[in-house]
């Protein structure tokens, strides 16, 4: 094969369309029956929190001030990037741990560390979500609330006395995260295509052969000036001399 040109390939798939959505049937089914029958579920749950310095939240009544310092807000987010790493230590979990570990049935903070994950909500907020995944969806959520609960006092407490850390947003229910049905089924569909469309194109570069004036004008630039004639099915006719005198045919 010296070239390959689009419309060869779309030919070759056009030529093997049925092999090619058995192989999607066969893929997209097998990766379905594994979501639903194999996999294992797996449930998240997000509670969040907002921290302030102090000055955002919480004001005296003889200095208040109905407008929102610059200079606190600014503060507040820097010091939201900073509990975000705090919350990302082993520390904290291990603490929860100590307190709520029996409840959950949870004996290291590095396998709590191992189903959480903790993100700012947006660089301009002071919003920190803290997200739990568990095969349990209910374990998840209430783990969810309690660490936001927990992690709020424990931050004030050990780290930073004069700052407002509270819990904002509940956790109302976890979601299914793994395995994701759908989506895994239309990958694999397509993933099926490609896999036997890969296998059809190596066995016709392999194949040599020309199978007719289409396929030989599509894989080489050379234009066609005749072609030689299939004389497999024509009727041959022979020509006799008669005893009688004159001629005669016979076909064959």
């Amino acid at each position: 094969m010296n070239n390959i040109s689009l419309i060869y390939l779309l030919q070759l798939a056009w030529k093997r369309i049925w092999l090619l959505i058995i192989a999607m049937v066969v893929f997209a089914v097998a990766a379905f029956g594994y979501c639903k029958f194999f996999a294992t579920k797996r449930y998240s749950a997000t509670s969040s929190i907002i921290v302030t310095n102090g000055g955002v939240v919480n004001t005296d009544e003889e200095d208040y001030d109905s407008t929102i310092n610059s200079a606190d807000l600014s503060a507040s987010l820097s010091l939201s990037n900073t509990v975000t790493e705090l919350l990302k230590t082993r520390k904290v979990y291990d603490a929860f741990v100590a307190e709520y570990g029996e409840k959950y049935d949870i004996e290291s903070g590095a396998v709590l560390k191992g189903m959480a994950s903790v993100a700012r909500r947006e660089n301009t907020n002071p919003f920190i979500d803290i997200t739990f995944t568990s095969t349990d969806g209910e374990k998840a959520k209430e783990i969810a609330n309690d660490f936001a609960v927990f992690s709020c006092k424990y931050i004030v407490d050990d780290y930073f006395k004069r700052a407002e850390i509270v819990p904002a947003d509940e956790a109302k229910y976890a979601s299914l995260v793994y395995p994701r049905t759908l989506f895994t089924t239309g990958v694999a569909g397509v993933a099926g295509i490609v896999v036997m469309y890969l296998i059809v194109f190596i066995f016709d570069a392999l194949n040599q052969t020309i199978r007719g004036e289409e396929e030989f004008a599509v894989k080489f630039d050379i234009p066609i000036i005749g072609l030689v004639p299939d004389f497999t099915d024509t009727e041959i006719i022979d020509s006799y001399y008669s005893k009688r005198g004159g001629y005669g045919s016979v076909r064959k």
